[in-house]
């Protein structure tokens, strides 16, 4: 991210995991911000770029997303496309370069160890989301309206959430005085 001013860094994160964690509360079960995940006990996963740390935690968790009485994981990653690391490379293939680190960090852990599933949400700083992210916001689009039994184009959020990403929003011009 660009905005590294007043822990500007964190806000769009943190508004994207509670915005996204109060939805799923509507249509969910055992919803939580930032759950801990259990402990490894000698298992061995498939990436050494895996998170074994005991203290591991992802951003969201809830009861029956994916899969009735499955726990479903969520972790966020915002990006800026921009950034030198992008430079030369498609946002798509960034897209799917950022998914593949999440799940590589995550998906066999929680798949193997805490019997869930994981889903990267993957988004631009600019509010673009990579496909998984799309797959999940469309799913919850679904869910939402057929628990508040309207059609699918009553339930508007997709906006909601790519614009809490939008840097005029967090980052405030410097002729205010920041």
């Amino acid at each position: 991210m660009t905005c590294k001013r007043r822990g500007f860094v964190c806000i769009r994160h943190d508004e994207v995991r509670d915005v996204t964690a109060s939805m799923l509360r509507e249509v969910c079960r055992d919803v939580s911000s930032e759950p801990t995940l259990l402990p490894m006990d000698g298992e061995q996963l498939q990436y050494r770029t895996a998170n074994i740390a005991n203290e591991a935690r992802v951003n969201i968790s809830a009861r029956g997303f994916w899969t009735r009485g499955q726990r479903a994981f969520m972790d966020i990653r915002i990006f800026d496309p921009m950034a030198a690391c992008h430079r030369g490379i498609s946002l798509e293939a960034a897209h799917q370069k950022n998914e593949q680190e999440k799940i590589r960090a995550y998906g066999d852990r929680i798949q193997n160890v805490d019997q869930g599933s994981f889903t990267p949400l993957v988004f631009t700083t600019s509010g673009g989301m990579g496909p998984k992210a799309k797959c999940f916001y469309s799913r919850l689009a679904d869910v939402m309206a057929e628990k508040k039994h309207q059609p699918r184009s009553h339930v508007v959020f997709l906006d909601e959430v790519p614009s809490l990403l939008l840097p005029a929003q967090v980052c405030p011009p410097m002729s205010q005085g920041y």
